[in-house]
């Protein structure tokens, strides 16, 4: 069945682009926290931004047919949504207990805490 978990993207512009995996639902939140490392001199540049979240996500399957992909709605997991606004700056949860951390605070939350994120509601 998969570990099926998608990122929603959200643009300033209030368009939506949700980055699916079909694997990696447990390490999603790390994933994405090590994007936001790699790429946080692109903060302000929600393209490039985007695109360095994707590939941190396919990194070492870049070549695939399978497992990973990119929609304008959403194509269903088994984890809580995550949402990066790339305006505000912020990554939240859908259904989580904390409403949002900002850019800065997400990459400063202990790595090996942050794939309960997903199960703490």
């Amino acid at each position: 069945m998969g570990e099926r978990a998608e990122i929603l993207i959200v643009e300033p512009d209030e368009s939506r682009l949700f980055f699916y995996s079909h694997w990696d639902g447990p390490d999603l939140t790390t994933i994405l926290q090590a994007a936001l490392l790699r790429g946080k001199s692109r903060w302000g540049d929600s393209p490039y931004l985007a695109r360095i979240i994707f590939n941190e996500m396919t990194q070492g399957c870049e070549l695939e047919t399978t497992g990973y992909g990119i929609s304008t709605k959403p194509m269903g997991g088994t984890y809580p949504l995550i949402v990066v606004d790339m305006d505000l700056e912020v990554v939240t949860f859908e259904n989580h207990n904390k409403t949002s951390w900002t850019f800065e605070e997400y990459v400063e939350l202990d790595s090996t805490e942050l794939p309960s994120i997903l199960t703490d509601r």
